[in-house]
């Protein structure tokens, strides 16, 4: 089960931005999103994580001799620093999603699993003050299931309380980027 967390930040170009973060079921940061202009913008790239990863082709841009795959796709990389990353892309070639470092390719590849692993059963969450709410997706009710083009569009998200999971800790909302801590 695959966490993502919304946040809200302070841009001075564009006055707030919202991204989120992918944690793994362990609680561990798997990956982080681009800035969105909006809440709304960012859980639509959420939505196209949970709907590309499983599909997505796998990119090694590091090897001189890659084809290159049609997004969506994983693309791996080396960083400036020579450390390993990845990032996905979604079906219109936007990056939606850039992993943490590491140090090997084996725990790069690692990290592109875990990605498609967890977000089979993804949770939504944002903050509210100090108050962590959980954004519940809401299939629509649809005689015929969606085409697989269709699918980034059939999540809606309604809001419910965190009822017994109000013990994470989301840190202080002053601080434009509070820390989470899992019991």
């Amino acid at each position: 089960m695959g966490l993502f967390l919304f946040k809200k930040v302070k841009i001075k170009t564009l006055g707030y931005g919202y991204y989120f973060y992918l944690y793994s079921e362990n609680h561990l940061i798997l990956a982080t999103s681009q800035v969105y202009s909006s809440l709304a913008a960012c859980k639509k790239g959420a939505k196209s994580v949970v709907c590309d990863s499983a599909v997505a082709a796998l990119e090694d841009l590091s090897d001189p001799l890659r084809r290159p795959h049609k997004c969506p796709r994983f693309e791996l990389y080396t960083d400036g620093d020579g450390y390993r990353r990845f990032r996905l892309r979604d079906r219109n070639g936007e990056s939606v999603l850039a992993s943490q470092r590491y140090s090997t390719e084996d725990a790069v590849r690692l990290g592109v699993q875990a990605v498609i692993t967890q977000v089979q059963e993804p949770r939504f969450f944002t903050r509210q003050g100090s108050e962590l709410v959980e954004l519940l997706g809401v299939e629509r009710q649809d005689d015929e299931p969606p085409a697989v083009t269709d699918v980034a569009d059939t999540v809606l998200f309604t809001e419910r309380p965190l009822g017994e999971l109000a013990s994470i800790d989301v840190g202080d909302e002053s601080d434009g980027d509070g820390e989470i801590f899992f019991d």
